[in-house]
């Protein structure tokens, strides 16, 4: 990221930040007896959605199985839970 882009960014934030205080100060309204209280308006939260990808989940899944789920899948014949399994016994068997 260069200097003009970062320059871009805190202006563009700067300018949100600007609206978003006029939005509140506007949002007031003013009682009979003169004293300002806020209304219900309120500006709505920014949200991001994420989308993970089948393969992401996979991987997170192999990630986070537990040992007895391991064992289980190599005993079905999965061979990524074999090799798995073999590699921790020799670990095992070295110390």
């Amino acid at each position: 990221m260069n200097v003009n882009a970062i320059a871009s960014r805190s202006a563009a934030t700067e300018t949100q930040d600007a609206t978003a205080a006029a939005a509140s100060k506007s949002s007031q309204t003013i009682r009979q007896d003169g004293a300002a209280t806020p209304s219900s308006t309120t500006v709505p939260a920014k949200t991001d959605t994420v989308t993970i990808s089948a393969a992401g989940k996979a991987a997170l899944a192999e990630a986070t199985e537990t040992a007895a789920q391991t064992a289980k899948e190599a005993q079905s014949g999965d061979r990524q839970a074999m090799k798995l399994i073999a590699k921790q016994a020799q670990n095992h068997a070295q110390h």
